[in-house]
């Protein structure tokens, strides 16, 4: 009994993957589409080709399949219970001993693991994403210098202990978290220069920045 309602398991699993990649698909055409003829109005005046909309909505897809997935998760076991349906498979199953709240099993699996991975992406990836879309947007079809908005540039800190030590940072990445072009002066009591210290660049490890 338990090895048949393994093997029911596994080919609900098997028939929701295949019903969710063929939701997806059809999902990130009609959106690729969509978003393709949107890029081509928003850059029409930089005279965009139509390889540098693929470009552009290929550096975009992953972030579109993120945000198009869970629906098409939904919609896909929607499609799934509805096969089963009509095939009697989910009548077979539920002849045989079969229960209803064990059938759901793989659907809250497959729930669970799609939201763990769209907010380990959200955190992780989709900064760098927007990033690189941004870059090919400003270079390669307004050519123009790429300014990226998320790191900042020539900070100038003090020291609330004693403000005796003044710090400039030619760049700050909060994404790799790194430092590029670290100064520090030291100053003492009557606000005379000390000392200089000097870092190409810098890491945040452990809590704390390692020059």
């Amino acid at each position: 009994h338990s090895a048949g309602m393994s093997r029911f398991d596994h080919f609900i699993i098997t028939l929701l993957i295949k019903n969710t990649l063929i939701v997806q698909a059809l999902v990130l055409c009609v959106t690729l589409l969509v978003s393709g003829f949107q890029s081509l109005n928003r850059f029409e005046e930089y005279q965009i080709t139509i390889s540098q909309i693929a470009v552009n909505e290929l550096l975009a897809l992953p972030i579109k399949i993120n945000n198009t997935i869970g629906m098409s998760v939904v919609i896909a076991s929607i499609i799934t219970v509805v096969l089963l349906m009509r095939s009697k498979e989910l009548l077979a199953y539920i002849c045989i001993g079969g229960r209803i709240g064990q059938l759901l099993i793989p659907f809250l699996a497959a729930a669970a693991f799609i939201s763990c991975g769209m907010i380990s992406f959200e955190y992780k990836f989709y900064p760098r994403l927007k990033a690189y879309q941004y870059r090919y947007q400003a270079e390669s079809i307004k050519q123009i210098p790429y300014v990226d908005d998320q790191k900042l540039v020539d900070l100038w800190l003090i020291d609330e202990a004693g403000n005796t030590r003044l710090i400039n940072v030619g760049m700050v990445d909060p994404i790799d978290k790194t430092l590029t072009d670290y100064r520090e002066y030291n100053l003492d009591e009557s606000f005379q220069l000390t000392a200089v210290r000097f870092a190409d660049n810098a890491h945040y490890s452990d809590g704390q920045w390692v020059l």
